[in-house]
């Protein structure tokens, strides 16, 4: 069951909104009906957009689509995460989960980044007042800016992994599905410091901005006091997860979402942008 769009152009129906042949925008028709499509076709199509002629890695799909709407997503990104070996979020996004763990003060040298690079992000001075110059130095951590495991458990993948995989996937999006230029362009994972995610935690649908100034071998999600109290307003539990934000400003979309009840909670519906305490 998915939604039946004609096109007046190419003279033939499709599932997308937009035509796979001439781009045109196109108007839904009829709602949506049970068809047989020929999943050949949509396969072939998006191949021709990677220039490949052959993709052999394996591609998992959804037995059916339980939006209210029954919006497919574009074939093209489920082949685009399988080559990046990322999971989707039932939402669209890509996340990375985590135990929350409060921090107000660090050293450089615990967080795996140059004090050139902590100088770039305005962290200039240390706890004394002195001028930056070592990684030993201790520095108070600005209340959006959060630390990341980088340290593989149990054969799962630090968020400097998986985050780096996200963007590169990101990125091949921009390039192959909307014609425009890469945003990322990560040469390696120390090219995510700076960058800034969505984090969220269970049973909300307000998404935080963050920023990532590093990298630690603690499996857990380093944050200000303040930026655990602005995720979680209900202290039920501790974990949280974090998007890059990239991911969910062009992969998040609540028609994607489930229309049974409940299946807003976990969703950035909403996205703060600056924490204010009060």
């Amino acid at each position: 069951e998915f939604p039946f769009y004609y096109c007046e152009n190419c003279k033939k129906e499709t599932i997308y909104r937009v035509c796979e042949g001439c781009s045109s925008l196109l108007t839904k028709r009829f709602g949506v009906k049970k068809q047989t499509i020929d999943i050949s076709y949509y396969w072939e199509n998006c191949l021709k957009k990677l220039n490949i002629k052959e993709y052999k890695n394996l591609v998992k799909g959804v037995r059916g689509v339980s939006n209210k709407e029954s919006i497919p997503e574009h074939l093209l990104k489920g082949i685009l995460r399988s080559k990046h070996s990322l999971y989707v979020n039932k939402d669209g996004t890509v996340r990375y989960d985590m135990t929350e763990m409060p921090i107000t003060h660090f050293k450089p040298k615990e967080i795996g980044v140059n004090i050139n690079k902590l100088k770039e992000l305005d962290y200039n001075k240390d706890i004394y007042g002195n001028e930056l110059i070592n990684d030993e130095q201790i520095l108070e951590l600005k209340v959006q800016d959060v630390i990341l495991p980088a340290c593989d458990q149990n054969n799962e993948e630090g968020a400097d992994e998986v985050l780096f995989k996200v963007a590169n996937f990101i990125d091949d999006c921009l390039k192959y599905i909307y014609s425009l230029k890469p945003y990322y362009k990560l040469k390696n994972k120390d090219d995510l410091i700076g960058h800034l995610c969505i984090a969220i935690s269970p049973h909300t649908s307000a998404g935080n901005v963050c920023r990532i100034i590093g990298f630690s071998k603690t499996q857990g999600f380093l944050a200000h006091p303040l930026m655990h109290s602005m995720m979680r307003r209900d202290c039920d539990g501790d974990e949280a997860a974090v998007i890059l934000l990239m991911d969910g400003l062009l992969n998040f979309s609540r028609k994607f979402l489930p229309q049974h009840r409940g299946t807003t909670q976990d969703a950035p519906l909403v996205l703060t942008s600056i924490l204010i305490p009060s």
